[in-house]
């Protein structure tokens, strides 16, 4: 894929869930999330 030209689109995720919940999918989910926080550029947050 390529990037698109100009302004960056954006969409703004939020996620809940039960802290006590040990489903190993969930907690593939919450990793590969820190991976998607880790590569956002912070210039644009508010």
């Amino acid at each position: 894929s390529q990037r698109l030209k100009g302004e960056q689109p954006t969409v703004d995720l939020m996620i809940g869930y039960r802290r006590d919940n040990a489903s190993p999918t969930l907690k593939t989910f919450l990793s590969r999330i820190d991976g998607l926080i880790s590569r956002t550029p912070q210039s644009g947050a508010k």
